[in-house]
């Protein structure tokens, strides 16, 4: 007879499995690509790009020679990125956005956004910007649940939107792309959104 503990241990190695299958293939299967020259890029946006994967993506994209519009959180962590990324590719072109992505309607940072890139052409956007709440749901505040859910989710809409028709109308290639959570593979109910 098997134990529910047996069932348990194999329903999770079923759930870790894919996941890690996909993570070490991303690592060492993919070979890399440089963005610029496949999609005859001179612009990348990233939001969320002053700090963890974000700023790793700017990293990768200024190393390729793309300049980068950058739109993160107006504080200090963003402060200190600028001055580090601008000395780190003197030969890149940067554009700092300093907003908040929480906002539910986007007309303030879709605003700056389009300010900022007026001017150019964004042929590549990384819709990073994102965080956790953890807790139970019933105890961390609506307002914080909220904007949890527009900076990860309807920031990434509005972008997309505005730089995909950019992209339409003018006939250019491009590529959009979202960081996600291994949340999406491994729910957690101390963390529902």
């Amino acid at each position: 007879m098997i134990s529910i503990t047996s069932i348990f241990f194999w329903i999770g190695v079923l759930t870790v499995c894919p996941y890690l299958a996909l993570v070490a293939y991303g690592a060492y299967g993919c070979p890399e690509q440089n963005l610029k020259q496949k999609y005859n890029a001179k612009w990348a946006l990233v939001t969320g790009g002053s700090s963890g994967i974000g700023a790793a993506i700017v990293r990768k994209f200024a190393g390729q020679g793309l300049n980068v519009v950058i739109v993160a959180l107006d504080d200090a962590v963003f402060a200190k990125f600028k001055e580090t990324i601008t000395k780190e590719f003197p030969n890149v072109e940067f554009r700092f956005v300093g907003c908040d992505l929480s906002e539910p309607t986007g007309e303030t940072y879709l605003n700056a956004v389009k300010q900022a890139t007026s001017d150019i052409d964004v042929q590549i956007l990384c819709n990073n910007a994102g965080f956790i709440t953890t807790g139970g749901y019933a105890d961390v505040a609506m307002k914080r649940e909220m904007d949890n859910f527009h900076t990860n989710v309807t920031s990434g809409l509005i972008l997309t939107h505005h730089f995909a028709d950019e992209m339409l109308n003018k006939g250019l290639r491009g590529l959009i792309t979202f960081t996600s959570s291994s949340a999406g593979f491994i729910p957690n109910p101390m963390s529902a959104l």
